[in-house]
């Protein structure tokens, strides 16, 4: 290579070639960490703002609220319709969205809370959402999210407090006041990863909400009635054949510093209410509420956690919404209805008088245009049908002639299978005209016969 160089007359010196090596690392850092490397990808979360728009800071009108029943722990709930934006300059397709965002705050769908990861002393609860969303295009308008349900946010605003004391038992305290405009200001951390994503995106979603609508009066504080200790286990009240109707793990008091409680609830079949509550895996408290006015009238616990409860006493406290389950999603009230339509359908209806009028042939459920009818004349009824035409149990029995216009249609093959609704429209059903069949050529000449003749004696 070195002579080929020489031979055209260019000699190049150390210095010259020091030089052009120098220009050629310049120029692969410029295009691997410099200013020539392509932008990557940049998604951005957005949400439905009150304007119709997709913005990063969100404000959500009230009348998008949905109420919550007064026993529920959260006050009101916000849909989040949430998009991707692509501001960089590389499609990407995210495979799963990371929510993070204060732990009294929940993120819900039409079929109850979804599951959240969070650890003691983390003020955030994290949310990881599949995301099953086509490729992002740059610079495009904000895609909606497909596969994710009308996400909700329910601020959490309990009414009741729950601690554990040495003896591990849960109590139930009033609630400290929140400030209402702390609570209507929530922000959303966010992260988008995928297979086609270099580096995890990340991102803040601010939402805004009417702070009316996340305040509540504080409780009182529940009553304190004198215990009543009995060995080796109080009694309990009479109860007789139980249902059970739910259960529900919750995080109550402190967000920084949650007690985890499992609860299951019994109904009578009076009604009443019967609750279970678990604490570090073992039954350690029994609520009661006999007449179902949503008031615990009596309490008891196991101090010991020994399985004998021989603690009682009375209470007078509403329930706490954490204890109970989480209602089951309501079904779509059309598909309800029209379920209910098919149910009630009368069987003497025309549409059924229809279904089962199999003569009318496969067209009878085609809406005919209304048209004036002629008086026809009677005709002559046959004193025994014929083999071939089907008779329904019950019609009339009817001759038709042979060359009647039924016929006629039926018999058209040529007009394609769409002539019986062309007929029904009021067009004319003509046949296509058959193609002419292929003529012999004719041969000029004699056509040569390579077979030699037979001589003939005779």
């Amino acid at each position: 290579m070195h002579h080929v160089v020489q031979r055209f007359g260019f000699r190049p010196t150390r210095g010259m070639m020091s030089l052009l090596i120098i220009i050629a690392l310049v120029a692969a850092a410029a295009f691997w960490i410099g200013p020539f490397r392509p932008q990557p990808a940049e998604l951005r979360l957005v949400a439905l703002s009150g304007d119709g728009r997709f913005h990063e800071y969100v404000g959500i009108p009230s009348a998008w609220a949905d109420t919550m029943p007064p026993a529920s722990e959260a006050t009101a709930r916000f849909p989040l319709l949430l998009a991707i934006h692509n501001a960089g300059a590389q499609a990407a397709q995210p495979t799963q969205l990371s929510l993070s965002l204060p732990a009294r705050y929940r993120i819900a769908t039409s079929s109850g809370p979804l599951d959240y990861t969070s650890s003691m002393g983390n003020p955030l609860a994290r949310y990881d959402l599949e995301v099953r969303s086509p490729r992002i295009v740059p610079r495009a308008r904000p895609a909606m999210i497909p596969g994710i349900d009308t996400l909700w946010l329910e601020p959490i605003v309990p009414t009741y407090y729950c601690t554990a004391l040495a003896d591990s038992v849960p109590e139930f305290i009033a609630a400290p006041a929140q400030d209402p405009r702390a609570m209507s200001r929530v922000k959303i951390f966010y992260s988008f990863t995928g297979r086609t994503i270099r580096q995890r995106q990340t991102g803040l979603l601010t939402v805004q909400v009417d702070p009316n609508l996340v305040k509540r009066d504080p409780a009182r504080p529940p009553l304190v009635f004198p215990a009543e200790i009995v060995k080796p286990e109080a009694p309990k009240p009479e109860l007789g054949e139980l249902t059970f109707v739910g259960s529900r793990t919750s995080a109550c008091g402190d967000p920084s510093q949650p007690v985890e409680l499992y609860t299951a609830l019994w109904e009578t079949m009076d009604g009443g209410r019967f609750f279970v509550v678990y604490h570090g895996g073992a039954p350690r408290k029994h609520l009661y509420d006999l007449n179902r006015d949503s008031i615990i009238e009596l309490e008891m616990w196991d101090a010991n956690a020994d399985g004998k409860f021989e603690a009682r006493r009375a209470a007078r406290i509403a329930i706490p919404g954490f204890l109970m389950p989480f209602p089951k999603p309501r079904p779509d009230s059309a598909a309800v209805a029209a379920a209910v339509a098919a149910d009630t359908t009368p069987l003497d209806s025309a549409w059924l008088r229809t279904f089962h009028d199999l003569d009318a042939g496969p067209l009878r459920f085609v809406p005919r245009p209304a048209t004036p009818t002629r008086a026809q004349p009677a005709r002559p009824q046959p004193s025994q049908p014929s083999p071939a035409t089907p008779v329904r149990p019950g019609a009339p029995i009817t001759a038709e002639p042979v060359d009647s216009a039924a016929l006629r249609i039926f018999n058209a093959e040529e007009a394609g299978p769409l002539r019986f609704q062309r007929a029904l429209q009021g067009d004319t059903v003509r046949p296509r005209p058959r193609p002419p069949r292929p003529q012999r050529p004719r041969l000029l000449g004699v056509p040569y016969n390579p077979q030699p003749a037979r001589d003939t004696i005779r």
